[in-house]
């Protein structure tokens, strides 16, 4: 063999091993960022949770307090009409130190609420009153996400025999501060009180 055939075979081999170190580190580099993904998306999925729990926990002590409101007051969030909370009751009542105590039977008529009015208006007001559970002013700093949240709410209030049922859906998005990753929390709580 001449020095010049030699010197192709050397040429072509170093070729080979600089692709193949190519190869090698791209796929690396490859597996190295499915990792950094993956553990990017279960950070974002604990924050979610850290978030879910907040809104949960709001929630049920927001529909206890609606609960217990409406069993001291006969079944009225407020017999007077309320926009708050978008009640439009004009009930006679007796005042019991902060309790309005309505009327259920007055000039010879029942004027006691229904069930169906009953669950309506505790909806009404937790729904209201949940406003308060999407300050995530220290969640955004701490946690470093982007909270976004939504209008479309939905609320089932349903009292029955041995317990009151509330289902709130209550959509929150989650997106972290490097804008790479988003995560819908849907943040539905679904409850079972007063047993």
């Amino acid at each position: 063999m001449k020095k010049g055939q030699i010197s192709i075979f050397i040429i072509i081999g170093l070729l080979i091993i600089i692709i193949l170190g190519i190869i090698v580190w791209s796929s690396n580099k490859q597996k190295v960022n499915e990792v950094q993904s993956n553990n990017n998306i279960e950070l974002l999925q604990y924050k979610a949770e850290v978030i879910t729990n907040y809104v949960e926990q709001c929630i049920n002590e927001i529909s206890v307090k609606g609960i217990y409101l409406v069993g001291l007051q006969g079944g009225y969030l407020d017999p007077e009409p309320n926009p708050k909370y978008g009640t439009n009751d004009n009930i006679n009542y007796q005042m019991s130190g902060f309790v309005k105590i309505p009327y259920w039977y007055h000039n010879e008529e029942d004027i006691s609420p229904n069930i169906d009015k009953v669950e309506e208006d505790l909806g009404k007001y937790i729904l209201f009153e949940s406003k308060n559970c999407k300050d995530f002013g220290n969640f955004e700093s701490t946690l470093g996400v982007d909270i976004f949240k939504s209008k479309d709410e939905k609320i089932n209030v349903s009292i029955n025999d041995e317990d009151i049922s509330i289902t709130l859906f209550k959509p929150i998005k989650l997106k972290s501060l490097d804008g790479k990753k988003n995560k819908c929390i849907p943040c539905r709580g679904s409850y079972s009180t007063w047993k």
